[in-house]
């Protein structure tokens, strides 16, 4: 069952990947890690983030796989985000949110959950970003990761 929940996870990475490539004008990927909180963990994942879709909105749909708390966690997130840039800053803020899929695996159980999520985050023009996500179970992330562009 673990290895079935392990290959879903990964099916939907490459299915987000490629649903967000062919905007092809400015795609962009990158890690992120973090802490989350109810459970406690500490995670690591990776995202993918379509070009404007319009009115400076991007498809940013990730993947997280949390350790700790006698649980492992993988999410899968499929989020809409809208970017507003900051006055005289290299840094611009995004908020948004989405639904998502949460796997629960532990040494008794192996569980999926629908889940909800509200993001809010700054990032950088080379790449660097900070977000906060807000959401049920986990009840909140705090995020660090990097984007790097691809394309046009």
């Amino acid at each position: 069952m673990m290895r079935r929940v392990c290959l879903i996870a990964a099916g939907t990475a490459v299915v987000l990947a490629l649903m967000a490539a062919p905007a092809a004008a400015q795609v962009s990927f990158g890690p992120r890690a973090g802490l989350s909180g109810n459970p406690d963990q500490f995670f690591v994942g990776g995202h993918v983030e379509s070009a404007d879709l319009g009115h400076k909105v991007t498809f940013r749909p990730n993947v997280e796989a949390g350790f700790g708390s006698d649980l492992t966690l993988i999410t899968v997130n499929l989020e809409l985000v809208h970017w507003m840039s900051l006055k005289n800053s290299r840094w611009q803020a995004y908020a948004g949110g989405g639904a998502g899929t949460n796997f629960w695996i532990t040494d008794v159980e192996k569980t999926m959950y629908g889940a909800l999520n509200i993001v809010f985050g700054v990032q950088h023009d080379q790449g660097l970003f900070a977000e906060m996500k807000v959401g049920i179970e986990p009840s909140v992330k705090l995020t660090v990761g990097y984007s790097m562009k691809v394309g046009g």
